[in-house]
């Protein structure tokens, strides 16, 4: 389950229990787990291992434990698989309205009663889950451009390896003048795009 190994000393394991079958527990005498050093942090996971040893639905146990602890949103955080799979989902053409509300509430998240155990992760959960809204709108506004700006000002300043104002210019059939032209037309319509977009979250915050 989770554990205080000295490589992962950085990490903090409020995640359920995963992978194991459910007849496991009829055939074992015993069941270790390796506890991390943050004592109050560790009941939300080992409730999942008491469910798992009872029978029931480790899960399931998890997500009630978590929201009785109201650890939710950072235990999800920390332990990586939901914004993972929100992320996907995303990436795969799925509306981000779910990622943003799940970010949303990353940034706001708590942990009570943790505070003095967890207070680095955290703050590290609110840092990352501003980023993951700030890349959330650049999605967003990426919707404000057409297919060719959007694939120009993609290929000059959203990849590691980016393409140059001939190749594009080969590529369109254009002058690398009126390449360079829509990518800062682009670009100014993206800018305008997400400032919109922050404007209008922070109307329906409010």
């Amino acid at each position: 389950l989770e554990s205080d190994d000295a490589v992962m000393v950085d990490r903090l394991f409020l995640g359920p229990l995963r992978g194991r079958d459910p007849g496991l527990a009829e055939v074992c005498s015993g069941y270790l787990a390796n506890p991390m050093v943050q004592p109050r942090a560790n009941a939300l996971p080992l409730a999942s291992v008491a469910a798992f040893l009872r029978g029931a639905d480790p899960a399931v146990a998890w997500e009630a434990e978590a929201d009785r602890r109201e650890l939710r949103v950072l235990a999800e955080a920390c332990d990586g698989a939901v914004p993972a799979a929100l992320v996907a989902e995303v990436v795969a053409g799925a509306p981000t309205g779910t990622l943003s509300a799940w970010l949303d509430a990353a940034v706001h998240c708590g942990a009570p009663g943790l505070e003095d155990e967890v207070g680095p992760w955290l703050d590290q959960v609110h840092s990352e889950a501003r980023l993951g809204r700030s890349a959330v709108r650049l999605i967003e506004a990426m919707d404000s451009l057409g297919e060719r700006e959007r694939h120009i000002l993609t290929q000059r300043r959203l990849i590691d390896d980016p393409q140059t104002l001939e190749e594009l210019s080969q590529e369109y059939g254009v002058s690398r003048e009126r390449v360079r032209q829509i990518e800062v037309r682009a670009f100014e319509k993206l800018q305008k795009a997400m400032l919109r977009i922050a404007a209008d979250k922070r109307l329906l915050a409010a």
